[in-house]
């Protein structure tokens, strides 16, 4: 955990000039998903191995891992949603089509 806590705080200084330079709505979304993802992550990771050192494992174990999946679904969640609101503030007018073979061309008018 040390190591990767390390790597965390190394690659937030190295692009602390970019994200600082982010618009101030992508700029929070971002740090808010880095944010929750992190705290599941590195936090519930603490947690899950002091549980298995103390040989509670059972449903307090489950518990940890459940929760420490879901923080980082719900954080990479909130990152496409700021990268998403990033391109509608960059954009205006913006055509998305999807085609799924063997069906209809579908098109979707994405205006902010």
């Amino acid at each position: 955990m040390i190591p990767g806590t390390i790597g965390v705080l190394v690659l937030l200084l190295v692009f602390s000039k970019f994200i600082i330079n982010l618009p101030r709505k992508t700029r929070s979304n971002f740090l808010v998903a880095g944010l929750i993802y992190l705290s599941g992550a590195i936090g519930c990771e603490l947690i899950g191995g002091y549980i298995l050192d103390s040989r509670m494992r059972g449903i307090f174990y489950l518990i940890i891992i459940t929760l420490e999946e879901s923080l980082e679904m719900l954080g990479i969640a909130v990152f496409i949603y700021g990268l998403l609101s990033h391109i509608s503030y960059c954009t205006s007018g913006t055509m998305l089509t999807i085609k799924v073979p063997g069906e209809k061309l579908r098109r979707y008018n994405y205006l902010p």
